[in-house]
């Protein structure tokens, strides 16, 4: 009650304020309990009904914080890594570079202006055409581990947010994001849609999973 006696000191110097600051000290008081724990006194509020609505905790972000904490409930994890083993059956640098030949030429058709930030993007001549072949393959081979590791989404998250920060170089900007995203699930269709493996469920997990991997990205690349 003490924490109080400033609040009654200023109402006793302004009389006509001293009815509603009797009232304000009333509402926050009411459902009040303080008590002692380690460093001070904690007031438990409890909400008053008809007047406040129960609290609801936030859903948790994607990718946020230090802690790098993200919704793994919301990702359907079984249905993404099916559908890539699909797609990505050996982590072989064959596979790799055939499955990232597939999205950056779907990029490059569904997005053209995309091919200015690929120096080596037309392959004219073998030193281009060994930076095309490692670039793909890096790509796949991070998706490929990003989908591997999204039982440990914690540790997932630091290489993404590492990698995002590596992009400052490049002249990524948000927009890029959004324009793989979208390839991502064009390229993917074109490979499972034959198979009958590429259903509304699975592009909704795929979606789910490309927000995570985008969201650590622009996170370490700091346009979160």
């Amino acid at each position: 009650a003490s924490i109080f006696k400033p609040i009654r000191s200023m109402a006793a110097m302004m009389p006509r304020a001293h009815a509603q600051m009797r009232q304000v000290c009333r509402m926050v008081t009411v459902g009040c309990r303080p008590r002692i724990l380690g460093e001070g006194p904690i007031f438990q509020v409890r909400a008053f009904a008809g007047v406040l609505p129960a609290w609801r905790p936030p859903t948790p972000p994607l990718c946020v914080g230090s802690r790098r904490t993200m919704a793994a409930g919301a990702l359907d994890t079984g249905l993404v890594q099916s559908s890539w083993a699909a797609v990505c059956p050996e982590p072989t640098d064959e596979v790799f570079e055939t499955v990232g030949t597939l999205i950056f030429e779907t990029l490059f058709e569904t997005t053209p202006e995309a091919k200015a930030l690929f120096p080596f993007a037309e392959r004219a001549n073998k030193a281009q055409q060994k930076l095309w072949a490692k670039h793909v393959r890096d790509f796949t081979k991070t998706v490929d581990d990003a989908v591997k590791g999204l039982g440990d989404l914690e540790s997932t998250a630091a290489v993404l947010e590492s990698l995002g920060r590596r992009h400052n170089n490049y002249g990524v900007v948000e927009a890029h994001y959004d324009a793989v995203g979208k390839t991502l699930l064009v390229a993917l269709e074109k490979a499972l849609g034959p198979k009958g493996l590429w259903t509304p469920a699975t592009k909704d997990a795929w979606a789910g999973v490309w927000g995570v991997v985008a969201g650590c990205m622009k996170k370490g690349q700091g346009i979160a």
